[in-house]
C-alpha cells in the first residue's frame, strides 16, 4: 500500500500519536507536494542551461 521508505516511517502510527485534521494532513500532503515540484522546476529551469 506505501512504498518502502514510507512504510518504515508508519504513519498510521504517527498520526493515532499526533492526530491532525483530515484538512491539516491534506494540506501538509499538499504543501509537500508543492514544495517538490517547485524544487524540482527551479531545478531544470535554473540549473540545467
Amino acid at each position: 500500500m506505501y512504498p518502502p521508505g514510507i512504510s518504515d516511517m508508519q504513519p498510521l502510527k504517527h498520526f493515532k500519536k499526533h492526530p491532525v485534521g483530515r484538512r491539516g494532513s491534506l494540506l501538509i500532503v499538499l504543501g509537500g507536494l508543492a514544495l517538490g515540484a517547485g524544487f524540482m522546476l527551479f531545478g531544470i529551469f535554473v540549473l540545467a542551461p
